[in-house]
């Protein structure tokens, strides 16, 4: 289990969440953090509904979110957009330490890894 995500997160689960835990390497930790900060700012009632590796990259959902913490319509492709970016950035991090990576195939999996942690089981 990642406990470091797992504080972070646990503010912001949603009640329709898949599960309550993260299935992800530590080496993406800093990546969901940095993403968490960028979601709470812009609206600090989102909650997350997922948060996986999927294809050796970041997966992270969250509820459909319309409305900021005033009531004003939110700009639902920033949320998206910053989504997005961080599970791009995900393609390039190794799971396991989070050094610059590339996605590999090993066993029937697909992984991101650093040439340290290249061929290795999963991360999480």
């Amino acid at each position: 289990m990642n406990q470091e995500i797992e504080e972070v997160l646990e503010p912001y689960w949603s009640d329709n969440a898949v599960w309550r835990f993260a299935e992800i390497g530590s080496g993406w930790n800093q990546i969901v953090i940095d993403l968490v900060v960028d979601l709470v700012a812009a609206y600090p009632n989102f909650k997350v509904v997922q948060v996986k590796e999927k294809f050796g990259g970041l997966r992270f959902y969250v509820e459909n979110v319309t409305l900021d913490y005033s009531g004003q319509p939110l700009a639902e492709s920033f949320f998206s957009e910053r989504i997005r970016e961080a599970e791009e950035l995900s393609f390039a991090t190794c799971d396991v330490c989070g050094a610059k990576g590339s996605s590999e195939g090993s066993q029937g999996w697909v992984m991101t890894r650093c040439k340290t942690h290249e061929g290795g089981q999963q991360g999480w």
